[in-house]
């Protein structure tokens, strides 16, 4: 299962994608992501919905983020705090 990459803009690059598909077996069930650029920002926008359907509040990602080690950090921090809730 994993996470769905439903949308990812191809300006951001293929070495975020597979960062993010790298994570695929630390994310049971069936998560649904979205990682476009804003349009009135340089921020990236992370839209994230848990398996039962959940979707998690949008996060605006600045350029400090836009890095593998960034997008890994931040999907297991919202992961983290969506398991907890």
């Amino acid at each position: 299962m994993g996470i769905s990459i439903l949308s990812l803009q191809a300006s951001i690059g293929h070495e975020i994608y597979a960062a993010i598909e790298a994570l695929d077996h630390e994310f049971p069930g069936e998560w649904r992501l979205s990682l476009i650029e804003a349009q009135s920002n340089d921020c990236w926008e992370l839209k994230l919905s848990t398996p039962d359907g959940t979707r998690l509040p949008v996060r605006n990602l600045g350029p400090e983020l836009h890095s593998v080690e960034g997008i890994q950090r931040t999907l297991r921090e919202v992961r983290d705090s969506a398991q907890a809730a």
